[in-house]
């Protein structure tokens, strides 16, 4: 698989070069909307599952250099996880017997998870690696984040099998509320890898992308005061988006 990508890569740089003659500066302006498949890597070890949110946002770019550029965005950015561990089983336990049956529902089918939503302003900076073919454009992009905590929303909701729905059912207690609280750090770091393949046309660039992303700072309160020794953010991100270069001097 190595060999593989190396491959490609190398069969792109190759052709870039023959198909390239005469480089012209490029400035870019777009959007892109995705989903965010995100989850929390907690110490103690609360083994949660992930959840798919939004993440959309604007771009700004800049090609100085044949190849090599960097990239700026501005990002409405969901994160959160799921919580299945014993203290939710214990909320399900009494909810399985109080809740479900007063819904109507079938206590061996259905169960009741916690679910966390945070809501982020998330400024990527990145640097901006660039091969063109033809009208293809591969871009490769590195750098951090930061990422500024904004409001939260959670609460319980129905399970059936191994899918959330999307039907809330109780709102979380005041213990379950203690054990994590708000964010008690309102601003995250962290860096990002990631790329996008995209379609130069004379009306603007249209990409596919994709990128990872691992927080480098907790997001609760550390022991002996909170729960946690570790609490970082991670997720990866898919989605799509569009590009319109501006023409800067050529050399």
């Amino acid at each position: 698989m190595k060999r593989l990508v190396g491959s490609i890569f190398f069969f792109l740089m190759v052709t870039s070069a023959f198909t390239q003659k005469k480089f012209i500066p490029q400035f870019g302006v777009g959007f892109h909307a995705g989903k965010n498949y995100t989850n929390m890597d907690f110490d103690p070890n609360i083994r949660p599952q992930s959840v798919d949110l939004n993440n959309f946002g604007v771009i700004f770019n800049v090609e100085n250099k044949k190849g090599l550029g960097a990239q700026i965005e501005f990002n409405y950015s969901e994160r959160g996880w799921i919580d299945t561990t014993e203290y939710a089983a214990e909320q399900d336990k009494n909810l399985r017997y109080l809740g479900l049956p007063a819904l109507g529902l079938d206590t061996s089918e259905y169960s009741i998870v916690y679910k966390r939503n945070m809501e982020y302003l998330e400024i990527p900076i990145l640097t901006h690696f660039n091969l063109r073919v033809s009208i293809v454009r591969v871009s490769l992009n590195f750098g951090a984040y930061i990422a500024f905590h904004r409001n939260f929303f959670d609460g319980y909701y129905l399970s059936y099998g191994d899918s959330l729905t999307t039907r809330y059912v109780w709102s979380p207690t005041y213990e379950y509320h203690e054990r994590y609280g708000t964010p008690t750090k309102n601003v995250d770091m962290g860096y990002i890898m990631g790329g996008s393949i995209g379609i130069e046309t004379a009306a603007g660039e249209v990409q596919l992308r994709a990128r990872a992303t691992q927080g480098i700072k907790n997001q609760f309160e550390r022991y002996p005061d909170g729960q946690f020794k570790f609490s970082r953010m991670k997720s990866f991100y898919v989605g799509a988006s569009y590009i319109y270069h501006f023409n800067l001097r050529s050399r």
